[in-house]
């Protein structure tokens, strides 16, 4: 029964410890709300959006890439077998291009008349 018992203090004090850790953390969450955005809030919102806008641009891209080979394997597989296999492939590939697009912008997306979004949509 000895081992037992100090498993038990084991855990108690763990969990003392665990809730320690929990109270930092929400004591740091508020000490960031309260003194840091207010002042540099801003600067972090644009920073944000600029590593998302080039994550979003970054797939956009891959998608159009590899959208535009399956595109273009459709045609050929289409023009070689006839089979409907190459049909489902050409339309695939219509699709991801469609949506890396969407990732790039909506003057892709839409098409050469559509107007560039403002650059404080985001």
């Amino acid at each position: 029964m000895d081992w037992y018992e100090g498993d038990e203090e084991y855990y108690i004090r763990e969990s003392r410890n665990n809730r320690k850790i929990f109270i930092w953390i929400v004591f740091g969450v508020i000490v960031a709300i309260t003194v840091y955005l207010p002042f540099f809030g801003q600067t972090l919102r644009y920073q944000a959006s600029m590593y998302f806008t080039k994550i979003f641009t970054t797939v956009g891209s891959i998608l159009v890439f590899f959208g535009g080979l399956m595109v273009v394997w459709g045609v050929i597989s289409l023009i070689c077998t006839r089979s409907l296999g190459a049909l489902k492939l050409l339309i695939m590939g219509l699709m991801v291009v469609y949506i890396g697009s969407w990732f790039l912008g909506p003057t892709p997306a839409i098409g050469p008349g559509a107007e560039e979004a403002p650059r404080g949509y985001y």
